[in-house]
């Protein structure tokens, strides 16, 4: 005898709706407690004449009666059916279920979940890290960033997956060229002494190609001497598999505005640099400013007052320091000077 055999002729299937799909109750009278061990299905398996694979009546639960002292009991059968998401993430092996897919944004980017379910976690069309969402294209395509969950018990017989899918945003007015997307929220000034480091932080798939921030490049737009330049970067190479995300700092010195400050087209003396010392026989000064070129006229030459310096006692320029490193494409010059007590008495 098949459990077929014993469909009841008064208890018409059911169905009700659950998360992911439909509860199906099937009803079966007068079953020979002696045929049970036989007639019921395993938890989990199709149920008996399903051809539908991942998306068939499977077997969720089995409701028999606790007391089976009688030769005969009226069991049901709960079976789950999967419903497709409409457009949803397919594959041979996956099917994302109905109501599943929600969206978290965040402050640079946007998370899409994708839940659903599979006989085994390494089928064919199972979301893996690194999948690109079905139909996305270009830089900011939403990728699978994480190794997806794995459930093998919610729903017997299938495993449910989830899967984090992210979007970067891209910011409307900032550096957006082929081969590199600059991230909304990611420019937040950070005062330094002497100057502010911006940083930019955008996306590409090889930092080596044109228009990805590099060390040395100047602001887009800016053309004054102190302009912001790059002055170095950072490259995160697995957040976002297949994506390279750049952290590019943009450093500008802050000109000093103070009582006799050096500022001229070819050196800007820099805010916070001034210094002064001294010593029984000997007073000094130094003055950092920046430059293209050591030797421009407006840089204060050998021999210069330094500045504000009047009376008995004046500090001249006696030598030079260059930096060419910290600041790319231009000369961080400090001039040190010098003065002997007493020596215009």
């Amino acid at each position: 005898m098949a459990l077929s055999d014993y469909n009841s002729l008064t208890r018409y299937p059911t169905r009700a709706d659950g998360y992911g799909g439909e509860y199906w109750t099937f009803y079966y009278d007068r079953v020979p407690t002696s045929q049970l061990a036989s007639v019921l299905p395993l938890v989990g398996s199709l149920k008996i004449g399903e051809t539908g694979g991942i998306a068939g009546l499977r077997v969720n639960k089995i409701n028999v009666p606790y007391d089976r002292s009688g030769t005969i009991v009226d069991i049901s059968i709960v079976y789950f059916k999967p419903i497709a998401y409409p457009s949803g993430w397919t594959g041979t092996d996956f099917l994302e279920i109905i109501g599943s897919r929600k969206t978290s944004p965040g402050e640079r980017g946007t998370t899409t979940y994708v839940v659903g379910v599979c006989t085994s976690p390494t089928g064919t069309g199972v979301p893996v890290r690194g999948d690109v969402f079905t139909g996305d294209t270009g830089l900011l395509s939403r990728i699978c960033v994480t190794d997806p969950a794995q459930d093998p018990d919610l729903i017997p017989g299938l495993y449910v997956v989830t899967a984090s899918f992210y979007k970067p945003h891209a910011y409307t007015g900032g550096i957006n060229v082929t081969n590199f997307i600059e991230i909304v929220g990611s420019r937040q000034d950070q005062d330094q002494q002497g100057g502010t480091i911006t940083p930019v932080v955008g996306v590409c798939t090889d930092p080596t190609l044109t228009g990805v921030p590099k060390k040395g490049d100047v602001f887009t737009g800016d053309t004054a001497m102190l302009s912001r330049i790059c002055i170095g970067r950072t490259l995160d190479r697995s957040s976002i598999p297949g994506r390279v995300i750049v952290t590019a700092n943009y450093y500008v010195p802050t000109a000093f505005a103070g009582a006799n400050a050096i500022s001229t087209a070819t050196f800007i003396e820099i805010v916070g640099s001034r210094r002064n010392g001294s010593s029984w026989s000997n007073k000094r000064g130094t003055v950092v400013g920046v430059c293209t070129d050591i030797a421009g006229a407006g840089v204060p030459a050998s021999g210069a007052t330094f500045p504000g310096d009047t009376g008995d006692l004046v500090r001249v320029r006696s030598g030079t320091s260059e930096d060419w490193d910290s600041y790319p494409g231009r000369c961080v010059l400090t001039l040190n000077y010098n003065g002997d007590i007493g020596q215009n008495a």
